[in-house]
């Protein structure tokens, strides 16, 4: 498979995740509460870079399925106080440009509510996106990574 196939599988692939939610009927009862609260993607095609972070309830970090680290409850708070101020669940579910450039970081960020679960996927760089979804991007990405402050819970 040459690399234009693989990008554009990879792209159609985000896009899909990104739209699930639109074709999935409204649930009689709550969202699950045992599914991430914050999913992160990043994907970098030109170097076939893959980020996946998962952010429990509890301030458990996943990175591809195996425990990073633990935020604490006032930085999962934290979290939630910035989704919600960002207007998230408001937001269009793709802001893609017409060309898809392989060296910018492709972002899927998934975010579990009280009623549904909400997926953007967006390319870095995009200027149809809003400004509050990349600096959501960006505080997600810091906070998994132990770049914002007070985010990593001590352990004894």
């Amino acid at each position: 498979m040459n690399r234009t196939t693989s990008t554009l599988l990879l792209l159609l692939l985000l896009v899909l995740c990104a739209c699930q939610a639109a074709l999935l009927e409204p649930a009689e009862e709550p969202v699950p509460r045992s599914l991430p609260l914050v999913l992160y993607e990043r994907v970098i095609i030109s170097t076939e870079s893959y980020e996946r972070w998962a952010i429990y309830e509890d301030g458990t970090v996943l990175e591809n399925d195996i425990v990073k680290t633990s935020l604490s409850l006032e930085a999962v708070a934290e979290l939630l106080r910035r989704v919600e101020e960002a207007g998230f669940f408001d937001m269009e579910d793709v802001y893609m440009p017409e060309q898809p450039a392989p060296d910018q970081p492709l972002y899927a960020l998934t975010v579990r509510g009280e009623e549904e679960i909400k997926t953007v996927v967006t390319m870095e760089g995009v200027p149809m996106q809003p400004a509050q979804l990349q600096a959501l991007i960006d505080y997600v990405d810091a906070l998994v990574k132990g770049r914002a402050s007070a985010a990593v819970a001590q352990t004894p």
